[in-house]
């Protein structure tokens, strides 16, 4: 059985595909909850086209980031060993980076609700 020190990928790729569709699901009700709430705060209707937000570019790159600095996260917190802090912390540098590239483009964006949730998660993880 490998260490905690020896990363190894244990999904098969069936479970991958699984877990792709489960993120994208996961997604969708994520944002249908914030649309619902946010235009139940508005007096009138909201704009016509207010919600078609196009997903960014730069979206499969967060989701990687998040993922990667989460269980790497978690790891660190099972072994105490400062390698996947080590990772943890390239990682979140790199989260940061990507969704700031273009401010307008982010603002525009549903996503940026839910990385600013995942990100506050992720420096919980390291106090």
């Amino acid at each position: 059985m490998p260490g905690f020190s020896d990363p190894v990928l244990i999904l098969s790729g069936d479970e991958l595909d699984e877990l792709r569709r489960r993120s994208v699901s996961s997604h969708a009700r994520y944002y249908d909850a914030m649309v619902a709430d946010l235009a139940s705060r508005f007096d009138d209707l909201p704009p016509e086209g207010l919600w078609s937000l196009e997903e960014p570019d730069y979206s499969d790159n967060l989701e990687i980031c998040f993922s990667l600095v989460v269980n790497a996260g978690i790891a660190y917190h099972v072994s105490q060993d400062d390698r996947w802090l080590s990772l943890a912390s390239r990682w979140l540098e790199q989260w940061v980076s990507e969704g700031t590239a273009d401010e307008s483009k982010v603002k525009g964006s549903y996503l940026v609700g839910f990385h600013v949730m995942a990100l506050a998660y992720g420096l919980d993880l390291f106090g």
